[in-house]
């Protein structure tokens, strides 16, 4: 039958004239009416029961069919089954354009061209379903097989597999096979998966010999039908034949192995852009035979390409676009050329009606466009304006504001820019005729542009600016200023004007001329020279002047210079130099003022002042006002110099700061001579008297002068000891050592001498003969542990027992430490044989040192040992404070003495003196306890708790030892959160209702209160709708369900902000399942009254119903397929295939309600079938 059309097929020629029945009983037939078993999958048919049967072929581009039906005789019971195989001719189609949307940024650019998709031409079976990249051309994978997701793969012959055998004949058993499914069958064939493996020849041939053959597969619906059972991969009979006319890797030959090609020559097509999406009507190829212009934009090269692409680029208005477009299909005859070339024959062609290119815009907002402002002012005004807005514009029609740009800002002025686009502006009066600020136009979205606004500064002359000068000329002097440091030096002209200088107003005093024409004034270029007359009065003079600038005249400037008087000038200091108790007397010539001082003025007079404050002189003393003096020294011994101030002045001015006169009086030193002593045995005394001391033998001059005599330091005597008296007598003690020259240095001063003379002694002494001393061991009374013992007393030392036999000489022992104790924490000793020591408060009970005694002559003895007793005693332990932190309803278990210590390491005890005041507590008398804290304390906490404990050891058992320690317990506060109870409810299924549902009745919070507000929903139900309140209450509205129970989940918060979830379980009685009615007319004419195939519902709720639609022509043509969400409205009478409306005529429709369809609980119902009226003319 031709593709579309109608097969009818007479009782003689009918599908019985070649079945039998043994006892030649007549046949009857009927179709196989189950659903993908018996039915035709391309089409409808009705069979007769004499064999006749009418075949109506949907129209598809399929290439057979098959109906499964069975023969009966007089017996109902006794049937057998067999297939009608219908082969379609194809028809050459009209291609079918579908609408192409794309989508563009406003302005941008549209580049359809890389989607693209190959098809291979028809003239096999059409359908397949290779893996990604197979078939491929590696050699001799030329055979097929099948994985378990239903996807092709090509493999070599050799791998051994099981193999897909199919079955005709509806047999359930095959041996050494196990069916694919014991219920399975597609288009009354039935398939069995192979028990033992082969490779792919092998299998082909046991597939034939079982009955069958390698199973052929040719639609998508048997495809998935297979794979969804497939537990492995297995062989299929479809192969390639090298030696086949059409056999060229990769797809050229693969045909089944009933014959049928899947496609013969493996030619391909590939169809791009807007083509891509279109029916081609059958044709082996397509392209776009027709095109129109876009209205709001432009084609690159002005065209759509034949194969589909094409680059648009948008006009940047605000407008979409269409460009109609048809299209052309082509049927072609591939042969091979004897050169190995193919010929391509057009068999046919057909072209389509238009179909649209559609392109939406999205909208991209314009930026604004800031245009360049330019505005005028005069040098120094003002400017108020609200216009650099106005010349700025935005595409898309928005309000514009402007924002001065935060890092521009103006230079030569002061101003801004207000968002309404007002500049106000100020210039400063500077000579700069431009000036300029950069500014942002912005639209409602923010977005910007950067704009200038100019200002243009119309130049104003400016009056030159003469500025005060300042001079400065001795009395009688000539002042010359250059044109460098002239009046014009200072003074400015704002356009930069050559100057010129007027004098208005002479000084009074001196002569002012011009330096260059020595005539009077000053010179034009601010140069001048001013001859002072050397008059003392006055101490200023000024004149005026003028400066022009070629346009107009400065303010009248002063200048004035200062008249300057010098004043006299002496040295600091002046010195002169008396003997004691003589006179100093100067003269004019070696007075103060001819000798010393000077005045630059040559006519003043200079005289002296004496600064009757300042003076120190001791004798008598005159001084005259023409600088000289008197002095009588007194003969005093100090000081050694005396001074006196005086000033000085010319008749105008005086010094400020008086000069000084030292005048120093000497003094002679006196004369030390040598002296040398003897008599005095070895470690005895020399004694010698003022009148034979060091000083008898010495000079001195001045006889009203005391000598003093002191011992120079350092100087010795080395061997003795020296007591030196200030009138030279002295005491010596040698040392009795083994020394017997000894010496000393004096110095010999009258008080005054700055350097004093140095006098050597030399004493000379007689030798006596020495022995060693004698040291003895020593003990002393025992302390306690940890106590000390000090000796403090020679005589109670170590030494009081030592002795050293030198006859005639008194000898001072001296001890030296050898060895420490070795217990000791402090120790001591002394060279005078007392000694401190402090036990360490160890365990030891015994300790010594040794040392060594030394006499005057450091002969040393020998050494010797000190023995000390320690009696022990028992160390009390030593307790620490201890800090613990924990939280509500922690408990501590620890000990109290993980901290104390005792030197003994003595076992421990502890007396707890007074209990936590909360929390349970328990201890032992080891220190351990146990400690829980309360279940809740106060917000915001946290809480501290202490108790004491004292503390000793088991030697002690607390006679003496008690010493306490404090445990700290810090208990922070943990908010607890509220407790949910989860609440239910039972609601009517059959009707709809609302309900409050006070969640808070059963729940609680221990230590705080349930915030009401708090209540959230968070997730549910799923049904209805649920809403929280304020109140803490939650209202749920419920409309339809499908299933008898819903879950609402809450959360709620103490004030804390502690959240936790609770439950509400809806129960649900008397479920309603969906009724549904349909009409069996309608008018689709646009007159709004029956313009839809509507369908009428009950128990449920729109946005939940979904259906599944086919409607099909009295041809059993499908003229619309659909699905339908959230809608009553079935269909509107359009095609699905022309996109128009169809004739007035019945339809029948199958209609699945799949209910539910946007929740987890989704289910399909029962087909509706029908028919349905539709006329559209009326």
């Amino acid at each position: 039958v031709d593709e579309g059309d109608t097969l009818k097929i007479n009782a003689a020629n009918g599908i019985l004239i070649n079945d039998t029945d043994e006892e030649n009983d007549p046949l009857n037939a009927a179709v196989v009416d189950t659903a993908l078993t018996g039915l035709p999958v391309n089409g409808t048919i009705k069979i007769n029961t004499d064999g006749s049967f009418e075949y109506i072929h949907d129209g598809s581009e399929t290439l057979e069919d098959s109906i499964r039906y069975v023969a009966y005789d007089n017996d109902i019971n006794c049937t057998d089954t067999a297939t009608i195989y219908i082969t379609i001719n194809p028809v050459a189609d009209c291609p079918i354009p579908e609408d192409d949307i794309y989508v563009v940024k406003e302005g941008g650019e549209l580049v359809i061209g890389d989607e693209c998709i190959t098809v291979f031409d028809e003239n096999g079976t059409g359908y397949e379903n290779w893996e990604s990249g197979e078939p491929n051309d590696l050699p001799d994978e030329n055979y097929g097989e099948m994985y378990e997701s239903g996807k092709w793969n090509d493999i070599t012959n050799t791998p051994p597999r099981r193999y897909l055998l199919e079955m005709e004949s509806g047999v359930n058993s095959v041996t050494d096979h196990q069916p694919l499914s014991p219920s399975f069958s597609y288009n009354g064939h039935t398939y069995f998966i192979s028990n033992r493996q082969f490779d792919w020849e092998t299998a082909r041939t046991e597939a034939e010999d079982a009955g069958g053959y390698l199973a052929i597969i040719t639609s998508q619906a048997e495809n998935d039908a297979i794979s969804n059972l497939l537990t492995e991969t297995v062989f299929i009979g479809l192969y390639q034949d090298p030696a086949d006319q059409y056999f060229n890797p990769k797809f050229g030959g693969w045909k089944w192995v009933d014959g049928t090609y899947l496609y013969d020559e493996g030619n391909s097509y590939q169809f791009c852009g807007v083509l891509s999406n279109d029916d081609r009507g059958g044709g082996d190829s397509l392209y776009v035979s027709y095109h129109g212009t876009p209205s709001h934009g432009t084609l690159d090269g002005g065209i759509v390409e034949r194969e589909g692409t094409f680059t648009y680029n948008h006009d940047g208005s605000q407008n979409s676009d269409t460009i109609l477009y048809r299209i052309r299909n082509l049927f072609i005859d591939v042969t091979d050329n004897a050169d190995g070339t193919k010929n391509y024959n057009i068999l046919d062609s057909c072209e389509s009606d238009y179909g649209r290119i559609i392109i939406n815009i999205e909208n991209v907002n314009d930026c604004p466009v800031a245009v360049r402002d330019t505005f005028y002012v005069d040098e120094g005004g003002s400017l108020d304006t609200t216009g650099v807005l106005f010349n700025d514009y935005d595409d898309d029609g928005d309000p514009l504001r402007a924002l001065k740009e935060p890092s521009s800002n103006f230079k030569n002025g002061d101003g801004n820019i207000f968002a309404d686009g007002r500049l106000v502006y100020t210039h400063r009066g500077e000579e700069v005729f431009m000036d300029s600020i950069q500014y942002r136009v912005l639209d409602l979205d923010d977005c910007d542009s950067l704009g200038t606004a100019i200002i243009i500064i119309n130049p104003v002359n400016d009056l030159p600016v003469a500025e005060k000068d300042s001079f400065e000329v001795n009395e009688g002097g000539t002042l010359v200023v250059d044109v460098t440091n002239g009046l014009l030096s200072n003074d400015t002209d704002a356009e930069n004007d050559e100057l010129k200088t007027y004098i208005t107003k002479l000084p009074t005093v001196g002569n002012l001329i011009c330096t260059s024409t020595n005539a009077s004034g000053i010179c034009a270029d601010g140069s001048f020279t001013y001859e002072h007359d050397g008059s003392d009065d006055p101490n200023e003079v000024c004149f005026t002047y003028v400066t022009f600038d070629g346009v107009g005249f400065s303010e009248e400037t002063e200048v004035c210079i200062k008249i300057l008087n010098r004043v006299p000038d002496c040295p600091d200091i002046i010195e002169y130099s008396v003997n004691e108790d003589e006179v100093l007397t100067t003269d004019l010539s070696n007075g103060i003022l001819e000798n010393y001082c000077q005045d630059p003025d040559p006519q003043d007079v200079m005289r002296v002042i004496p600064d009757s404050l300042h003076a120190s002189l001791t004798g008598a003393f005159v001084l005259n006002d023409d600088g000289t003096f008197v002095y009588d020294h007194d003969c005093s011994d100090d000081p050694n110099e005396t001074w006196f101030t005086y000033f000085v002045t010319d008749g105008e001015d005086t010094t400020k700061v008086a000069d000084t006169v030292k005048i120093n009086i000497l003094n002679e030193c006196p004369i030390g001579n040598d002296d040398l002593y003897s008599g005095v045995s070895e470690g005895d005394v020399l004694t010698i008297d003022p009148s034979n001391g060091v000083a008898s033998n010495d000079e001195e001059k001045n006889q009203c002068d005391i000598l003093e005599i002191t011992l120079l330091q350092g100087s010795g005597p080395l061997f003795g000891d020296l007591d030196l008296k200030s009138d030279g007598s002295f005491t010596y003690e040698h040392d009795d050592s083994e020394n017997f020259t000894d010496e000393f240095k004096y110095l010999l001063t009258d008080g005054e001498c700055i350097v004093p003379d140095t006098v050597t002694v030399t004493i000379r002494i007689e030798p006596v003969p020495d022995t060693p001393p004698v040291a003895v061991e020593d003990s002393f009374d025992c302390i306690d542990e940890g106590d000390s013992l000090i000796i403090a007393f020679r005589d109670d030392g170590i030494l009081y027992n030592d002795y050293d036999d030198d006859p005639g000489q008194t000898q001072t022992l001296r001890s030296f430490l050898v060895k420490r104790p070795l217990y000791a924490k402090q120790f001591i000793l002394n060279t005078d044989g007392t000694f401190i020591y402090k036990h360490d408060g160890g365990e030891s009970t015994t300790d010594s040192f040794t040392y060594f005694v030394t006499d005057d002559n450091d002969l040393n003895s020998d050494t010797v040992i000190v023995k000390l007793c320690i009696n022990p005693v028992n160390d009390c332990p030593v307790p620490a404070d201890d800090v613990f932190n924990i939280n509500e309803s922690d408990v501590i278990d620890s000990t109290l003495i993980f901290n104390d210590f005792d030197v003994e390491g003595n076992e421990l005890l502890v007396n707890v003196i007074s209990n936590p005041s909360i929390g349970g507590f328990n201890w032992n008398q080891d220190g351990t306890f146990i400690y829980t804290a309360p279940d809740d304390i106060q917000a915001p906490g946290p809480e501290i708790i202490t108790f004491e404990y004292s503390l000793s050891d088991i030697d002690d058992a607390f006679l003496n030892c008690n010493d306490t320690a404090t445990v700290t317990i810090v208990i922070n506060y943990e908010n607890d959160c509220p407790i949910t109870e989860d609440d239910s409810i039972i609601v009517d299924g059959t009707v709809a209702s609302s309900r409050i549902i006070n969640i808070l009745d059963n729940d609680s919070d221990p230590d705080s209160d349930i915030d009401t507000t708090s209540v959230k929903i968070i997730s549910g139900p799923t049904f209805g709708n649920a809403i929280s309140n304020i109140d803490g209450t939650i209202t749920y509205n419920f409309d339809e369900s499908p299933i008898p129970f819903d879950t609402i989940t809450y959360s709620v918060s103490d004030y804390e902000g502690c959240e936790v979830l609770g439950k509400v379980y809806i129960y649900v009685d008397n479920l309603r399942n969906p009724i549904y009615n349909l009409p069996n007319y309608f008018t689709p004419n646009g007159d709004d009254f029956n313009d839809f195939f509507l369908i009428k519902y009950e128990n449920s709720l729109r946005e939940d119903l979904s259906f599944e639609v086919k409607i099909f022509d009295r041809y059993q043509r499908m003229v619309y397929e659909g699905v339908v969400e959230s809608s009553d409205k079935i269909w509107n009478g359009m095609s699905s295939f022309t996109s128009e409306i169809v004739k007035t005529d019945f339809y029948f429709y199958e209609i699945t309600p799949v209910e539910y369809y946007n929740t987890p609980y989704v289910r399909r119902r029962d087909k509706i079938l029908g028919t349905v009226y539709l006329e559209k003319e009326r």
